[in-house]
Formats: structure tokens, sequence, C-alpha cells
């Protein structure tokens, strides 16, 4: 303990301290246990500036995602960049969003707060979809409890008879997953976290995507927890400041996934009535793929409204 707390000293050593958080875990084994030492910055307060950019002669940031609204200052504040010194430019995307893709919202999804009724919303939704479309599916979750839990009710579904059902920390790491499913036909893959970014699955490999939830950081983390703390103390607003700009991020990212060339098309289904019930929904929804089509409409109808749009293009 005693070399784990120089540890924590000699690495918050310069740092503001308002401005960084530092803790340390105990992760209880069989017989001996093990301390994690975690860290992360609160607040750039021109550290990047300072210690990283000065030893490039010029800085380039490319991505499809990287702002979040047109008038945001988030990625400026999180790269640390003055955003009258940066030049910009914006290319049209190669894709045909009217015509090569849709995106429905469940009107009547069940609000995640109510978990027990949420996970059982979420395993009969999805088997219902899933059931009557037999396709390349990925289905995007927050948290791998959530996956494990949502598993266990569907293999009391038809669905397990039918379909290669995969679920990352049940059936395997990403990679063997990524490798299962991007040679299936019509498996059905549950994925967290690395699954919303820098998955290429083109043509067939992918044509449904069901986002379960919005992709919002969990409020028990503990560098999340400090760090709406760490802006509460400034008067600034955790949700507007961090949060809504990261899902917003986080949610381009994941639809991304279901667009990968010119020749590809999909449905993506979110089942989060937040979308369409929350102020803020309708920011998320202008910064999703412009030309895109959107829907919301019953659970009920979710199905069939997928079969007709993949039934257009083929798919089944």
């Amino acid at each position: 303990m005693a070399q784990a707390n120089d540890e924590l000293h000699r690495l918050a050593n310069g740092v503001d301290d308002e401005a960084a958080a530092f803790w340390v875990s105990y992760i209880e084994g069989n017989e001996l246990g093990n301390l994690k030492l975690s860290g992360g910055l609160l607040a750039q307060n021109h550290y990047l500036s300072t210690h990283v950019y000065p030893h490039f002669k010029a800085m380039v940031f490319t991505g499809a995602t990287l702002f979040t609204s047109q008038r945001s200052a988030y990625l400026y504040q999180q790269l640390d960049l003055d955003p009258e010194t940066v030049k910009t430019k914006h290319f049209g995307s190669p894709f045909d969003y009217e015509h090569q893709m849709e995106l429905l919202i469940a009107s009547d999804a069940v609000e995640p707060s109510l978990e027990s009724e949420y996970l059982d919303y979420l395993a009969t939704t999805i088997a219902e979809i899933t059931t009557q479309n037999p396709c390349q599916t990925m289905i995007l979750f927050n948290s791998l409890v959530t996956i494990e839990q949502v598993y266990s009710r569907l293999r009391k579904t038809s669905l397990f008879d039918q379909r290669d059902i995969l679920a990352q920390g049940i059936n395997g790491n990403r990679d063997k997953l990524l490798k299962q499913f991007a040679t299936g036909t019509d498996s059905v893959l549950l994925g967290a976290a690395s699954f919303w970014e820098g998955i290429d699955l083109p043509e067939d490999q992918l044509q449904l995507l069901i986002v379960t939830r919005l992709p919002f950081d969990s409020p028990d983390d503990v560098l999340v927890k400090a760090q709406h703390e760490h802006l509460k103390r400034q008067g600034k607003s955790p949700f507007y400041q961090v949060d809504l700009p990261q899902m917003i991020m986080r949610m381009r990212q994941g639809i991304g996934r279901l667009l990968r060339t010119d020749r590809d098309y999909g449905t993506v289904v979110i089942l989060d009535p937040r979308l369409i019930t929350r102020r803020y929904g309708k920011s998320v929804l202008k910064m999703l793929p412009q030309g895109m089509p959107v829907a919301a409409i019953p659970t009920s109808q979710l199905a069939g409204r997928v079969k007709k749009f993949l039934k257009t293009h083929g798919a089944v």
C-alpha cells in the first residue's frame, strides 16, 4: 500500500489537484489480492499545448465524428485547441443516406430506469425483430452486465434454435467474435464498449444495427463522478458540457458501423424512447447523418418495417 501511495504522489506531482483524479482499487483473488492504480485528467488546463504539441511541427486531426454540433466547443476543449487558430475542412459523405439506410425509434420503448421491465422488453423486442429478419445483426449495449442479462433471457426464446448468437464476455473476446460474425450469414452479435467504433463490416456482413440504449457514460464511474464534481464547482453543467457531447459522438460512431461502402444498406433501430421524449433528443437527431429517413413507430411495428426496407434491397 505504501508503494502505491508513493506512486500516486509521483503521478499527481505537477498536476493541479482539482484538475485530476487518482484512485486505488482492490481486486480480491483466490489467494492474493491486487491493487490497481488508476487516474485521469478532469480538465486539460493546457496540458496538451504545453507538454505534447510543442514536440510536433503541426497537429492534424481527422475523423468522421469529431464535431458533436455546429457550435459545440467540446472538441476544442478536449484537445486543448484554440478555435481561432484552428483551420477546419468538412468533406461531404459518399453515402446516399436517403436510400441506403433508415433509422427507426421505438416510440413506446420502456425507460432504461425501469431495470427489470427494461431488460424483459429488450429481450422480447430483440427476439421478435431478429426472428423475422434473418440477416447479419449487431446489437450495441452500454455494459457487459446488461449483455449477460439479456443473453440469459434470449436463451429462453426460439431465437437460439434459429440463429448463431455471439455475446461479448460470454462467447469470447472482441477479435474472436468479430471473426465469427464476419463469416456468418444471419448471425446476431451482442457487443458493448469497443464495438461502438473501429469496426469495419462492409456489404452483407452487417445489415441491421440495434441500439439498446443511448450511450451515456455510467454515472457510477469514478472518473465520471469526479469530472461532474469538478464542473459543478466551476458553475458548469456536467450534462451539457460533457455527457451530451460524448453521447452524441458515440452515437454517431455506432451508427457509422452500418454503412462502410457505397454499396451497403441497412436499418438502425433504437430501443430508447429518450431520443424523442427528452428535449435534448432533437439535438442528437440533428447531428446524425443528414438525409437519413427517421421514423418513430410503436415497437410492434419495428420487425415489419425492418423487413420491408431490407426486402427492397433483396436482403430477406
